[in-house]
């Protein structure tokens, strides 16, 4: 199962994670365009939708993390393997 939070997919919930759905969130657009689990990983707060507030979340689990080398198991890097490559960013 993915973990909330690690858009970027790298297995670690760090700044660039932030950074990644900060653009998204920019450009909606793009989101619409992914499927339904992609976008699921984006709602970080389980709200439905895919916002400012999912900014604000990805913040709080950053604050709350005790180091930016939190790992987490290889399917998030095999999920977002193909968001990364949709929205054009290199794996």
């Amino acid at each position: 199962m993915s973990h909330s939070g690690d858009i970027s997919g790298d297995g670690k919930l760090d700044r660039s994670d932030l950074d990644l759905l900060r653009q998204l969130v920019a450009h909606h657009e793009l989101i619409d365009q992914l499927s339904p689990e992609q976008r699921a990983l984006l709602d970080v707060n389980h709200d439905g939708n895919i916002d400012e507030k999912d900014i604000d979340a990805l913040c709080q689990l950053l604050m709350k993390s005790s180091s930016s080398d939190k790992q987490f198991p290889e399917t998030a890097q095999d999920r977002l393997h193909a968001l990364r490559q949709k929205i054009g960013k290199p794996s």
